[in-house]
């Protein structure tokens, strides 16, 4: 108590709770994924050939090439081939293939060889190296053929006789077909054994 009377006691300030407010000046906390980039992944999966080719004769060669990429590649294809006795570059073309995720094709080439001697084939996807892949170290492969000369090839088709009589002619038929890739020009003979006895006939040309 006072000369003015009674005075209450309060607090000037009341007690303040401790409380988070949230602001723009906290950190988010929540973790966010960025999602992987699809790429393509290109590959050479098979070269098929024949192991020996005949100069001057068309054969076809196969070439598969598989995406195994997330997204799809319009993808440059080169296929070279080069003659290893004399390095002369026998074919060298570009061609383009639009490939789906996970699906493979087949380029068909038709190859005629022009010399003989080891062929080696080599076949590229994206070549200049433009596409952003998953795998570029499995984009390229390569095979080994052969290509020799041109041969003649004989071959006995028929031998038919007639029923035999002792001491009368009768008629042995022999049929020859040359399978190989070269006309024989050049007379040769055609040698039959008969019980023992040899007959022998010429043949001037066999185409």
């Amino acid at each position: 108590d006072t000369a003015y009377g009674s005075i209450d006691s309060y607090p000037l300030i009341a007690p303040v709770e401790n409380y988070i407010i949230n602001g723009a000046g906290e950190e988010n906390n929540t973790n966010e994924t960025t999602p992987k980039e699809s790429k393509p992944d290109l590959s050479i999966e098979n070269i098929q050939l024949p192991n020996v080719m005949v100069v001057n004769q068309t054969y076809t060669i196969n070439i598969t090439v598989k995406n195994s990429g997330s997204a799809i590649s319009n993808a440059p294809i080169q296929v070279s081939i080069t003659n290893l006795g004399t390095m002369d570059v026998l074919y060298n073309k570009t061609q383009y293939l639009n490939l789906d995720t996970n699906e493979e094709k087949i380029i068909s080439i038709a190859f005629t060889p022009t010399e003989s001697g080891p062929i080696f084939i080599k076949a590229v996807a994206d070549y200049e190296n433009i596409i952003d892949e998953v795998n570029e170290s499995n984009n390229e492969k390569a095979e080994e053929g052969y290509a020799e000369i041109p041969k003649p090839d004989l071959t006995i088709t028929q031998l038919t006789t007639e029923d035999l009589y002792y001491q009368t002619n009768g008629t042995i038929t022999v049929k020859i077909k040359n399978i190989g890739y070269k006309d024989i020009t050049e007379p040769f003979n055609l040698t039959l054994n008969i019980s023992g006895k040899i007959a022998t006939e010429t043949i001037n040309s066999l185409s």
